[in-house]
């Protein structure tokens, strides 16, 4: 129920922002911008699967809760308990020319990397083996047949 926007400009256009859109003004000092990067901000649940949708900033975004960075090209939506569907996510951003990765597993062991076709697994395939012929790096890590 909360929007946490952050403002940069020079000094006057911010404050005319503050001032037409009112709010709440944060200490800049403290402001949560470094907790949302490093994803410990409390909008980031601690378990549970997390839905990382990159898309075109001007695409609709999905129903359901969601926490939306870098102009609205990111967008993160936490576990099926949240009401995010992946396969509606997948859609509407395969649609939008996008991709849907999980971020954070929680308990789960499934894959994590976008869907591939068949050609773009079998050039995953040859790249990891030409570049870890022995598999030692995150075998499974993206996808449980890499």
């Amino acid at each position: 129920g909360r929007l946490f926007m952050r403002l940069s400009g020079s000094e006057p256009g911010v404050a005319s922002c503050i001032a037409n859109w009112g709010g709440d003004q944060i200490d800049p000092d403290l402001a949560p911008w470094e907790a949302l990067r490093e994803y410990a901000s409390p909008l980031f649940p601690d378990t549970g699967r997390w839905w990382r949708q990159s898309v075109s900033p001007t695409t609709a975004l999905t129903p359901g809760p969601a926490v939306v960075d870098w102009g609205g090209a990111l967008r993160w939506y936490f576990g099926c308990e949240s009401g995010a569907d992946p396969v509606a996510l997948e859609s509407s951003a395969a649609e939008a020319g996008g991709q849907l990765s999980c971020w954070r597993q929680g308990a789960s062991t499934a894959d994590t990397g976008p869907r591939l076709s068949p050609a773009l697994q079998s050039v995953h395939r040859n790249l990891k083996q030409s570049l870890d012929p022995t598999g030692v790096f995150n075998p499974g890590r993206l996808y449980s047949w890499l």
